[in-house]
């Protein structure tokens, strides 16, 4: 179980996602308007919204909501100031793969991401007290067979520090929810067969398809 914040344009997008899934698991509550300070408490059942800066009630099953909460992560969109910390992000997500890149792609895919084209990649990151500690890469581009476009998820990493507590789950939300505001509502990514640990997280909020990648040698 794990708290995050997130800023208020973020907060307005997955309220409605949050609600929809609600409805859809047959959750119990009432449509509130969210502001800023919009908390997110994600668990097996269900996924609840809360605002700790406008007095609601913690739900009753969150064992979480009985504990002082001394820190929150927060999902937002990359910033330019973020460059040193995501590069180390990306980097550790880059070693696990066995890859590496020179400084000029760095910077090529930094400067991209932040360029305001709707054609290049977006990033979010997740900060827990100041420091990054997750960090999504996603692109929408068109697809042969439909009118809308689709959404796809490149590059997702958590430090190994703090998985386990729902960041790398939150940060799939939230490209979830920054595509259904682009009117794409397929989103798709790929993974190693034998990343076992990140694939119980894929099985939980996605559904794996039967296609297998090929590339050119």
């Amino acid at each position: 179980m794990a708290w995050f914040r997130m800023s208020q344009t973020w907060s307005q997008v997955l309220e409605r996602q949050m609600l929809r899934q609600s409805a859809r698991l047959g959750a119990a509550g009432t449509s509130r308007k969210f502001g800023s300070g919009l908390f997110v408490v994600g668990s097996a059942a269900a996924t609840t919204l809360l605002l700790t800066n406008q007095g609601l009630t913690k739900p009753a099953h969150c064992e979480e909501a009985k504990k002082p909460r001394t820190s929150q992560v927060v999902i937002r969109p990359l910033r330019w100031d973020d460059e040193y910390a995501w590069k180390r992000l990306w980097t550790a997500y880059l070693t696990f793969y066995e890859t590496e890149v020179d400084e000029n792609q760095y910077r090529t895919t930094f400067t991209r991401m932040l360029s305001g084209d709707p054609h290049e990649f977006k990033g979010l990151v997740a900060e827990l007290d100041g420091e990054l500690v997750g960090i999504a890469h996603y692109l929408f581009h068109r697809h042969g067979w439909q009118e809308s476009r689709v959404c796809y998820l490149q590059d997702l990493y958590v430090d190994p520090k703090i998985r386990g507590g729902g960041v790398g789950k939150a940060l799939i939300e939230a490209v979830y929810a920054a595509s259904d505001v682009e009117g794409c509502p397929k989103v798709y990514w790929m993974t190693q067969h034998f990343n076992s640990r990140a694939r119980k997280l894929y099985d939980y909020v996605g559904q794996r398809t039967p296609f297998i990648e090929y590339e050119r040698p």
